[in-house]
């Protein structure tokens, strides 16, 4: 998607369509309120992804306001593995 078009109406409409098909109310997640760094903090899904002011976003459990779909890391996408090639995006691994 080209950058020009990822924060459109419809493509934030598009995110929400998505991310409420492949997580449902009470999935575990990390978010972030201000910039993304550091672990983020915990919670878990308290309502559907919506649109609020022309952005995708979705309330959690710890924080009372909504966050932002791209201050939301699902847990269940966090790779559990010790293979640095799917860790590096599937991109070539100097072989030891």
């Amino acid at each position: 998607m080209n950058n020009h078009l990822k924060n459109t109406p419809a493509a934030q409409l598009v995110k929400i369509e998505e991310f409420n098909r492949l997580y449902p109310i009470g999935t575990p997640v990390l978010y972030w309120t201000g910039s993304i760094h550091g672990a983020g903090k915990r919670g878990d899904t308290r309502t559907v992804a919506q649109m609020m002011c022309s952005s995708a976003v979705v309330w959690v459990t710890g924080h009372a306001a909504c966050i932002a779909l791209s201050h939301i890391l699902p847990i269940c996408e966090i790779p559990i593995t010790a293979d640095p090639a799917v860790l590096n995006g599937g991109a070539d691994v100097p072989a030891d």
